[in-house]
């Protein structure tokens, strides 16, 4: 490096240290280009438009211009021509698998006492007191690293499975290579994961496992207690005894409550990347590297995949990859990431049972190898979730990596008790939402009772000028997948925050200029047996029809019997309707026409991906929106008319209300995929995408 320039908060000449002082000395410019002198910004740039004297790889600048090279180590040097950072040959360390926790600690300490802005923070309640770990009371921690201008950050865990010790004893490694090596040739690409990133870090997650080398937690009379890594809230595991068992709830321990809060405590939205360190010790594969296959580092981690197998794997050596890509799996860490929380995630693992643990140098250049990339990739890429990416002049909102449907809310309606949402499920989300954001949300008064006889009630979000409502619940007997009802709560979730709200035009204009009626549902069952005799909607089999066309003016009424004008449902539902007169549209979520036992199939096609069906007498020219899905979004749209005998007719016919029943069967985006997952469709209909889907049509509807 030539001339005067700062590195690590000390002033070099010519690759001269001239001052070592910790504080920022002389003239130069941070990571985000602002010129600073003696730590006081003396003018403004950006990454862009950067300003002033400053070194980068090897080189000096003035302004962004280019004015010499210099001696020193480019960090260029040490990446391979694809881009992936080379770890020079590390020690061996065969007592590093023997460390304790205690140890591994007193090692992230001793590595604050080298870096100031490294900080340790133990988990604890409200009142300051340790939240200690499920067995063996152990004090959990995590730690962050934050410099001044960083632009990325990472989480990074490891030591879930107490028994996976190269899993913390890397990690570790990459931090004592952050924080005392990064000036060290061979290392010196780590100063730009030293400048940019912030890094937040439990070194390991299971301490009891980790003392007593222990894959999972001893859990009430289980014998092989409860896998921390099957306890998350996606999809969260209930049986396979013999890997652990997952929880009777999710984050049924400390040791999973403590990942959970601390991604709250700095907020899902703020964090670019998570990675689950894991090891593989009796696993047959060459490496396991995973993602959500909706994210956006799903190629990103394919490529690297395939050049760890062009370096490592010996030639003639058929590679053996089948967890390189998402899976149904249950409950783990990667999937809470980047499936409940939508923020993009890796499992990554270091395979024992193909190359072995012998912690000697070959094994732990490897593993560096494995581990220390996916830093660089979140640090060299857009892998950012939370991103709505939408156009200044897009014509209608989508928003294709939101957070996907959670355990809680996936409602099947079949036998085993961890497919089920309750109703109580149900209100307590939205009880606990309009809690939280009370100023945006009200809650109704009771509206009437469903069949089992729980209060009934609406939300309603925003106070502007156009006025929409949102009908969930189940519409004729029999419904399968009745999942739109949390597609409108996510959204209204979204609307609340401003991180999203600000990037999308169609979200601003919802939360400023609408009222949003949310009736999430009256009854979520239907049957031909008490007490769901009642329910449904708009029900018209089994001679209980709720609607009727009146012969005298044409238009829908109630059937006048029990089952129309003595029907809880539709007292309710016309109530809102008879109330809100002024209302633009109405959306209902899907399930209306297909899947009902009981039901006449035939009026209704069965063959389409987005299903448009509007009141009888309603014109729906939906020609420009069923184009863009068709052409932009690659779906087969069908548009139809009801039979007249459903609440969007009565909307429509007595207040010329549109009225719009949407619903979706999977997208071909799920065998277009198929090569970078094993879900069923049935699986995928709950996955970022597919509710990205749901949210983006009430959207649509609402606005245009």
């Amino acid at each position: 490096m030539i001339g005067l320039n700062i590195k690590n908060g000390a002033l070099y000449f010519n690759d001269t240290l001239i001052s070592g002082s910790i504080g920022d000395v002389g003239l130069y410019a941070r990571p985000n280009r602002d010129l600073y002198f003696n730590g006081e910004k003396i003018a403004s740039g950006n990454i862009n438009n950067p300003v002033g004297l400053y070194h980068s790889q090897s080189k000096i600048f003035f302004d962004g211009v280019e004015v010499g090279s210099g001696g020193g180590v480019d960090p260029d040097s040490e990446f391979s021509p694809e881009g992936y950072w080379i770890p020079p040959a590390q020690p061996a360390n065969p007592t590093g698998k023997d460390w304790t926790y205690a140890t591994i600690i007193s090692k992230y300490d001793e590595l604050m006492a080298v870096e100031p802005k490294l900080t340790k923070h133990r988990y604890n309640d409200g009142n300051g007191n340790a939240i200690l770990s499920t067995v063996g009371n152990y004090e959990l921690y995590h730690y962050v690293y934050e410099p001044e201008d960083y632009d990325k950050t990472l989480f990074l865990q490891a030591g879930i499975h107490g028994n996976e010790k190269d899993s913390r004893l890397t990690l570790y490694r990459m931090m004592q290579i952050l924080f005392t090596l990064r000036n060290t040739n061979g290392y010196t690409a780590w100063q730009q994961i030293y400048n940019r990133c912030r890094l937040i870090i439990i070194p390991v997650v299971n301490p009891y496992g980790n003392d007593t080398s222990g894959m999972n937690i001893p859990y009430k009379s289980t014998q092989y207690g409860i896998n921390a890594n099957r306890n998350m809230d996606f999809n969260q595991q209930y049986g396979l005894a013999g890997a652990g068992v997952g929880g009777d709830v999710p984050f049924d321990i400390n040791e999973t409550r403590h990942i959970r809060d601390v991604v709250d405590l700095y907020g899902a939205e703020n964090i670019d990347y998570a990675v689950d360190y894991h090891d593989g010790a009796d696993i047959m594969q060459h490496y396991w590297i995973n993602y959500g296959v909706d994210s956006p580092n799903r190629t990103l981690v394919n490529d690297f995949v395939q050049y760890l197998v062009r370096t490592y794997v010996p030639a003639g050596v058929t590679p053996i990859i089948p967890e390189c890509k998402d899976n149904p799996a249950t409950g783990i860490v990667m999937g809470y990431f980047a499936k409940s929380l939508g923020v993009t995630a890796s499992t990554n693992e270091w395979i024992g049972g193909i190359w072995g643990y012998s912690f000697d140098s070959a094994h732990l250049t490897h593993s560096l190898a494995i581990r220390s990339n996916m830093l660089f990739i979140a640090l060299n890429n857009d892998v950012k979730g939370w991103q709505v990416k939408e156009s200044l002049d897009a014509d209608y909102f989508h928003f294709d990596y939101p957070r996907a449907f959670t355990r809680d809310s996936i409602r099947k309606d079949e036998a085993g008790a961890e497919t089920i949402v309750t109703d109580a499920k149900i209100r307590s989300r939205w009880d606990t939402l309009q809690a939280k954001f009370p100023a945006l949300i009200s809650k109704s008064i009771v509206l009437g009772v469903n069949a089992t006889g729980d209060n009934v009630h609406s939300y309603t979000f925003g106070s502007g000028a156009t006025k929409v409502l949102y009908v969930g619940g189940v519409m004729r007997y029999g419904g399968t997948h009745k999942i739109d009802e949390f597609a409108i709560y996510q959204l209204i979730e979204y609307l609340c925050s401003d991180y999203i709200v600000n990037q999308s035009s169609f979200l601003q204009d919802l939360r400023n200029n609408y009222t949003i009626i949310v009736l999430p549902f009256i009854d979520n069952s239907a049957t031909n047996s008490a007490p769901y005799t009642g329910a449904g909607l708009n029900n018209a089999a089994l001679s209980r029809q709720r609607w009727v066309i009146d012969s005298g003016t044409n238009k829908t009424i109630p059937a006048s019997n029990e089952h129309g004008t003595g029907n809880y449902g539709v007292q309710i539902i016309k109530s809102i309707i008879d109330s809100n007169t002024d209302l633009k549209c109405i959306v209902s979520g899907g399930e209306i026409t297909t899947g009902y036992g009981g039901n006449d199939q035939t009026e209704y096609t069965t063959e389409f991906q987005t299903h448009f069906v509007v009141p009888k007498n309603m014109i729906f020219d939906a020609t420009d929106y069923a184009n863009h899905l068709t052409v932009n979004r690659d779906e087969n749209v069908v548009v139809e008319n009801t039979k007249g005998f459903t609440f969007a007719d009565y909307a429509y016919d007595h207040f010329n209300i549109p009225t719009y029943f949407v619903q979706l069967k999977v997208s071909n985006r799920w065998s277009e995929l198929s090569a970078d997952h094993g879900i069923t469709s049935d699986a995928y209909l709950y996955s970022n995408y597919e509710a990205g889907r749901r949210m983006a049509n009430i959207v649509n509807l609402f606005v245009n």
